[in-house]
C-alpha cells in the first residue's frame, strides 16, 4: 500500500469578478450625505456618483446612457415649456376660437340682409317713361339703374334662433375641450416628471444595495479564510451581489427610459438627459375631514370633460329644432328703392 500524504490546503475563495467600474465603498463613504432624506418637510434627492454605477462601455455615461448632454430642469420650467410648445394645446385653442367666431356669425342672421346694385345698359333711342313731360328720354349712351333694398327674415320656424343656440353650445363644448386638454397636458408633464424623480430615487436605493452586497461578500470571504465562515455563506453573498448588480443595471435603463418619455411629451431633443432639480415637498391635497359627497361635487364641478358633454347634449337638442324648422312656414319682409339715370352728355335735346 502506497501512502500519499496530502499537504495542508488553505481555505481561500476565488477573487470577486471584475467590474467595469469601481463601486464606492460603503464604509467611510462621503456620498452617504446624498441619501434621499426628508429635510424641512421636503425630500432632497441627490444623484449617485458615477463610480457607483455599472457602465457597459468605458466611454458611455452609466447615468444618462446614450444621451449626449445633461440639463437640469424644474417642474415649473417644464410646465411652461409644455404649454408653449405642445401641439395639441395649440390645435384645441384654435378650434375654440373658430367656434367662437362661428357663433358670432350665427348672431348676424338676426339682422336684415342689405342688397345694393348698379346696372349699366348701353342703349340708343327713346325710353318711354313718364318723365320729361311724357315725351320720354332720348338715349344715345349708357343707361344706369341703381337699387338698394333689404330683406328681413321675420319668421324661419326657429332656424335662426336655435341655430344660434347650437353654435353657442358647440363653442362652449370646444372651449371646455380646450381646458380639458390644457389640464391633461399639465397633468401628464407632472406625472412623467415625478416618475423620473421616482426612478432616480430608486436608482439610489439600487446603488446602495449593490454597495452593501459587495461589502457582505468581502466580510463573508474574510470569515471563510479565517475559518469562522462557511463556503455556503460566501456563495450566498455572491449570489445576492449578482442579483443586486443586475437590478442596478436594469434600473439605470428604466431611469433613462423615464427621461426619454418626459422629453417626448415636451417635444424635447431625445439626446438630452433631463435631471430633476426640484426638492419634492409634502403637500396635502385633500382635507382629512373631507366627505365623499363633497369630493364628488368638486369633481363634477371641476371636470371640463363633463361640461363638454353637457354642452354637446344641448347643441344636439338645438340641432333637432333647427331640422324641424324646415316643416314650418317662413315669413320675410323686404323693400327696395330703384333709381334711373343717364349721363347728361348723352341726352338729346
Amino acid at each position: 500500500i502506497k501512502r500519499v500524504e496530502v499537504g495542508k490546503r488553505t481555505r481561500k475563495m476565488p477573487p470577486l469578478p471584475k467590474k467595469s467600474v469601481q463601486y464606492s465603498h460603503l464604509v467611510n463613504d462621503s456620498t452617504l450625505k446624498g441619501l434621499t432624506i426628508f429635510e424641512n418637510n421636503k425630500m432632497l434627492a441627490k444623484r449617485p456618483p458615477l463610480s457607483a454605477l455599472i457602465s457597459v462601455q468605458r466611454n458611455l455615461n452609466p447615468l444618462s446612457m446614450d444621451a449626449k448632454y445633461t440639463q437640469g430642469a424644474t417642474l415649473k420650467s417644464l410646465l411652461l415649456y409644455g404649454l408653449t410648445n405642445n401641439l395639441d394645446i395649440h390645435i384645441a385653442r384654435n378650434e375654440a376660437k373658430a367656434a367662437r367666431y362661428r357663433y358670432l356669425s350665427s348672431l348676424g342672421q338676426f339682422l336684415p340682409d342689405v342688397s345694393l346694385g348698379d346696372n349699366q345698359i348701353w342703349a340708343k333711342g327713346t325710353l318711354g317713361l313718364p318723365l320729361n313731360g311724357g315725351n320720354g328720354i332720348n338715349l344715345t349712351g349708357p343707361f344706369m339703374i341703381a337699387h338698394a333694398g333689404f330683406t328681413h327674415h321675420v319668421y324661419q320656424g326657429g332656424r335662426i334662433l336655435f341655430g344660434a343656440r347650437q353654435s353657442k353650445h358647440q363653442a362652449n363644448a370646444l372651449n371646455a375641450s380646450f381646458h380639458a386638454g390644457y389640464s391633461d397636458t399639465l397633468t401628464s408633464i407632472a406625472r412623467h416628471y415625478y416618475n423620473l424623480v421616482l426612478e432616480e430615487t430608486v436608482l439610489q436605493i439600487r446603488t446602495r444595495a449593490a454597495d452593501t452586497s459587495e461589502e457582505e461578500v468581502r466580510v463573508a470571504t474574510e470569515r471563510f479564510e479565517n475559518g469562522s465562515g462557511t463556503n455556503l455563506d460566501v456563495l450566498q453573498a455572491r449570489t445576492q451581489l449578482s442579483s443586486d448588480r443586475q437590478n442596478l443595471l436594469e434600473q439605470q435603463v428604466v431611469r433613462r427610459q423615464a427621461a426619454i418619455e418626459l422629453a417626448s411629451i415636451l417635444n424635447y431633443d431625445l439626446n438630452l438627459d433631463l435631471q430633476p432639480s426640484d426638492s419634492i415637498g409634502r403637500i396635502q391635497l385633500i382635507r382629512k375631514d373631507a366627505e365623499i359627497d363633497d369630493l364628488l361635487k368638486v369633481a363634477v364641478k371641476s371636470r371640463a370633460e363633463l361640461k363638454q358633454l353637457s354642452e354637446q347634449e344641448k347643441a344636439s337638442k338645438a340641432k333637432i329644432r333647427v331640422i324641424a324648422s324646415r316643416l314650418h312656414p317662413t315669413v320675410d319682409l323686404g323693400g327696395s328703392v330703384y333709381g334711373l339715370g343717364k349721363e347728361p352728355s348723352n341726352v338729346d335735346p
